[in-house]
């Protein structure tokens, strides 16, 4: 899928106080009522690659990607600001951070209530690999992953 119109995606250096903000200020406008998104002071120190979404000079999305061993990844945060939404912003971050993962096997977690989330992963070849109650949000969540394709769980 080509990148969304007038996007530009680059690798943030999130452990500069300014860009962490701008990353932090980017989740808290795409989930509002979340408590459970880390602040910019925890993002400095996080040990994710994280990818923005750029529009010009403003920041309109983030995606975050981490090892968890040798061969397999970790999409633990992916949003987009809502003024930006549902212009192919958050599948050409999803692209990008698959890009970056290369052959390896990605895992990620999803609200089960989060449909288009659902949709969009699905669309990228993520399948689901079980459900759980998060007990500190008290919500249904999903486990999908995008095996590498000479791997299975």
């Amino acid at each position: 899928m080509p990148a969304a119109a007038g996007i530009a995606i680059a690798l943030l250096e999130h452990t500069r106080p300014t860009a962490a903000a701008q990353i932090a200020q980017v989740m808290q406008q795409a989930a509002p009522d979340a408590p459970w998104l880390p602040e910019a002071a925890a993002i400095t120190v996080d040990p994710a690659r994280y990818l923005g979404a750029w529009r010009g000079e403003a920041l309109v999305g983030v995606v975050a990607l981490s090892i968890l061993q040798e061969s397999w990844q970790l999409v633990s945060s992916l949003a987009v600001v809502p003024a930006a939404q549902r212009q192919g912003i958050g599948r050409t971050l999803l692209d990008a951070a698959l890009g970056l993962a290369g052959h390896q096997t990605v895992l990620l977690v999803a609200q089960a209530a989060n449909v288009q989330a659902l949709a969009l992963y699905q669309q990228a070849g993520f399948s689901e690999h079980g459900r759980f109650v998060d007990e500190h949000r008290g919500e249904a969540m999903i486990r999908l992953w995008r095996p590498a394709p000479d791997q299975s769980i």
